[in-house]
């Protein structure tokens, strides 16, 4: 008998038989359905007849469809409060209401007697679903705000009164359930958004409005005010993480998240009389045109949380539009463009020339552009400005000699105290640019940068705040790369070219290419290295350190020439899709390798149990996909060190690299290699004083 292999998205599996009540479109019930290959073990249900859902939801119709193929129960008619007695159903172990509500007349959602509507509502579905569990394991789930008016439903207490204990409770987060669309479900918007989630997890991002002659603020100008929103006598400041600007010339200030029920504003340190900042509206991280830029062939390429597409696919392009305006509340001012490619969170659309030609007064504001989402799925907000980049290409062809023949790009946060050994030593080997996406890095990464820029690195920091974002960063690199770069290698701080015959990268990509040769992209496998025995973190730099590794590769990384890229830039774990008529070559693992230092000690690898930057990568504590490459293998979802940690993930000794590095990176006068700085040294020298004393 066939064994069943284990498949879950967040909380749940295709081993529960799942009951999913109040199904708008019915694409959450799709979302789990097409993640576990099957929905043979869903039962998807909903208050609305199919002709309902068909009538009221653009998609619900090819929603229902698919799930059916997909071997899903769909159950129409299903009355929340009586579904107990309903011979459709049976018996489950895990019963799934998302955002229940009893729908309104022309009231508010504060008024007291629509809040006792919802609870009334709230109330009969706990009842009948407790008669509806298959075991005392089996689990009621119930999504819903938090927010004030929605926090008066008193969920837990409703719960209580019907017998049932609260086990635990987590942020929702839709971005984990590609394809979902929640639903108001009534009224003339019945198939419009309501927005969900909250702001950034970690902190909060301020835009600084100013005029251009002003002088830029400082960190040390601006204290981030938190304001109780009940009290507001209730008033408490701080100093800010940092002050950046990015590649609009505009500044953001990054404060700390703000707490439940308070509100956050910007003081000016040097002003005397009223020195906070006006505020403008606030978004939430998760549903925003965060960034955008035209690229060479005039088009605009704008960056989307919100849609959620998913991964690896083309989306419908007559779903969305793009939308320009210097005021995007004005519907009587805005130019609106067809959308030529939409995938993952990448939106590509046509420029309205009067945008191109750019605004007709030095001073005058820049434009916006957001995404709407036809349908009655509105226009999404936006902090975006199109950037037009001074130099573009009329025409931008294969084989274009440019100014760097080999480039690198990354995206990272607090990688300081590695970036001068990864920087040099690629250097070594021909990388003569490096593109830095920043991820909000609190470390000393901007003095790092600014000393291997005055040694004569060509290296730029871009900084890219946005959580789980990485393959939107590296679509905007690759678009940025594309007027100087010859070839762009994407990989990660910890990663390391080893190309045992000596060449130089620039040669290697040159062996496998001609102008004639149609190869867009260049693949090579990486070897994963572990602690190799060590306990502390190593003096000298990984490659020199870290010499036990597995036996085989795990995957690849690509290095790509820029405008073979397919328009859509859809990139999944490095490697991007390619223009029809472009394909990729394989290098051969005796003429290069990528050395990825991925399971370092202890104390450096814990780190990665915070949030990571892929957009459909689960962070490492979320018990999710745990078998997947993207895991370590054997420690499952929490940060505590196992016992034999130095000794894991050790196979094969590989000192190959390490030879190579101390035969051509060794300083002869010093002994030292040479991105050992003299920060490493000194610190040496004061804990030798400091023991002298002891």
């Amino acid at each position: 008998m066939e064994v069943q292999e284990t498949k879950t998205l967040k909380q749940y599996s295709n081993k529960q038989k799942i009951l999913l009540v109040g199904e708008g479109d019915f694409s959450f019930s799709l979302s789990l359905g097409r993640a576990f290959g099957s929905a043979s073990n869903i039962t998807a249900s909903s208050l609305d007849s199919r002709v309902d859902v068909n009538r009221k939801y653009r998609y619900g119709k090819q929603n229902v469809e698919e799930l059916e193929r997909l071997g899903c129960t769909v159950i129409h008619g299903v009355n929340v409060h009586s579904m107990s007695s309903d011979h459709r159903l049976a018996r489950y172990n895990r019963i799934v209401f998302n955002f229940p509500h009893s729908g309104l007349g022309f009231g508010s959602e504060h008024e007291s007697v629509y809040i006792m509507q919802h609870q009334a509502l709230v109330r009969g579905f706990f009842e009948s679903a407790r008669k509806m569990l298959e075991d005392e394991d089996g689990e009621i789930h119930l999504t819903h705000k938090t927010t004030s008016p929605f926090s008066e439903w008193k969920i837990e207490t409703l719960a209580q009164e019907k017998g049932l204990r609260l086990i635990r409770s987590m942020v929702f987060n839709q971005l984990a359930f590609p394809g979902y669309s929640n639903k108001k479900g009534s009224g003339s918007n019945c198939d419009s958004n309501f927005p969900i989630g909250s702001a950034f997890p970690d902190q909060t991002l301020i835009f600084i409005k100013y005029q251009p002659s002003s002088r830029l603020l400082t960190k040390d100008d601006l204290f981030c005010v938190f304001s109780d929103a009940n009290d507001s006598s209730k008033v408490y400041k701080e100093l800010p993480f940092a002050v950046e600007t990015n590649d609009a010339d505009r500044q953001i200030v990054r404060c700390s998240a703000v707490p439940r029920h308070h509100t956050v504003s910007l003081a000016v340190t040097r002003w005397t009389v009223d020195n906070s900042l006006l505020m403008g509206p606030t978004y939430r991280w998760d549903r925003l045109v965060y960034d955008a830029v035209i690229d060479h062939d005039n088009t605009t390429v704008a960056f989307v949380k919100g849609l959620n597409l998913r991964p690896g696919k083309v989306a419908d392009v007559s779903r969305y539009e793009c939308v320009y305006g210097l005021d995007l509340a004005n519907p009587k001012v805005l130019l609106r463009s067809q959308v030529i490619s939409a995938a993952q969170e990448i939106v590509r659309c046509k420029t309205p020339l009067s945008v191109l030609k750019g605004p007709r007064a030095a001073q005058s504001p820049p434009v916006k552009v957001s995404v709407r989402i036809k349908g009655g799925g509105g226009m999404l907000p936006s902090v975006a400005h199109p950037i037009n980049r001074p130099v573009r290409f009329e025409d931008l062809t294969y084989g274009e000699r440019k100014q760097f023949e080999t480039c690198v790009c990354t995206m990272t946060r607090n990688a300081a105290n590695v970036l001068r050994e990864w920087v040099m030593y690629h250097a070594g080997i021909g990388v003569t640019r490096w593109f830095i996406y920043d991820n909000n890095s609190d470390d000393d990464i901007v003095s790092e940068i600014k000393y291997l820029k005055n040694t004569g690195y060509n290296i730029s920091r871009h900084f890219w705040p946005w959580i789980k974002t990485q393959e939107a960063g590296f679509a905007n690199c690759a678009i940025r790369a594309k007027r100087d770069c010859d070839w762009v290698a994407f990989i990660d701080v910890d990663e390391f070219f080893y190309i045992p015959s000596g060449q130089t990268l620039t040669e290697v990509i040159k062996n496998y290419t001609t102008p004639s040769s149609k190869i867009g992209e260049i693949r090579t496998s990486c070897h994963s290295f572990g602690p190799s025995g060590l306990k502390d973190p190593p003096r000298r730099g990984v490659m020199a350190s870290y010499t036990c590794r597995m036996s085989q590769p795990e995957r690849h990384k690509s290095i790509i020439r820029p405008e073979t890229l397919n328009t859509t830039l859809i990139n999944v774990v490095h490697h991007f899709q390619l223009k029809e008529g472009f394909t990729f070559a394989d290098v051969e693992k005796d003429t290069m390798v990528i050395n990825h230092y991925k399971y370092q000690v202890w104390d450096i690898f814990k780190e990665k149990f915070k949030r990571r930057v892929a957009t459909y990568v689960a962070d490492w504590q979320d018990k999710e996909n745990v078998g997947s490459k993207d895991r370590t293998p054997g420690l499952g979802t929490r940060p505590v060190e196992p016992s034999d940690w130095a000794e894991r993930f050790c196979e094969v000794r590989d000192n190959g690299l390490k030879d190579w590095v101390l035969e051509n990176f060794v300083d002869r006068k010093t002994q030292r290699l040479v991105w050992e700085g003299e920060r490493n040294i000194v610190e040496g020298e004061v804990v030798a004083q400091m023991g002298l004393c002891r």
